[in-house]
């Protein structure tokens, strides 16, 4: 465990700055999502800070100001996430798992609490290729397509 969190500490610690998409539009409609959802979710472009908080790590992936899905975990060890903004109507309600691998990539499974189009379970495996952060994700059940934010360390 303390390995995973230095190698996690080395490898994501920071705020990263959306930088651009691949596939996102498309997968998204592939996935079900509705337009007007679509269309809020390609028009952001969000901020992840990732830190170490004793045997945790947080998350705070922020989609725009005050708006964003946060956590703290610990790895191997599934966690519920929850929007707290929108009261008895959350955008969002999972239960989730993150793992991190010997060669650092960070995977997410993410199984949704809620239902209704566009909520499904998804697959992602975060990682840092050239400087950049890659969160591809994909439906947990179908990973033959896929979508990818991929963000910019911001240099402090």
């Amino acid at each position: 465990m303390a390995n995973d969190m230095k190698k996690f500490q080395e490898i994501f610690e920071g705020e990263w700055k959306w930088d651009r998409d691949e596939n996102l539009v498309e997968a998204m409609k592939k996935m079900g999502n509705p337009e007007k959802e679509i269309e809020m979710f390609a028009g952001c472009k969000p901020t992840i800070t990732f830190k170490l908080e004793g045997d945790y790590a947080f998350m705070n992936y922020e989609m725009v100001p005050g708006m964003g899905h946060k956590c703290t975990f610990k790895f191997n060890e599934e966690f519920d996430s929850k929007d707290e903004l929108s009261g008895d109507n959350p955008t969002f309600h999972n239960k989730e798992t993150a793992t991190l691998t010997e060669d650092g990539v960070m995977v997410w499974v993410t199984k949704n609490q809620l239902t209704g189009p566009g909520k499904i379970d998804t697959y992602s495996e975060w990682f840092v290729k050239d400087g950049e952060l890659h969160t591809p994700s994909s439906p947990l059940d179908d990973r033959s397509y896929k979508c990818n934010r991929i963000f910019k360390k911001v240099q402090k």
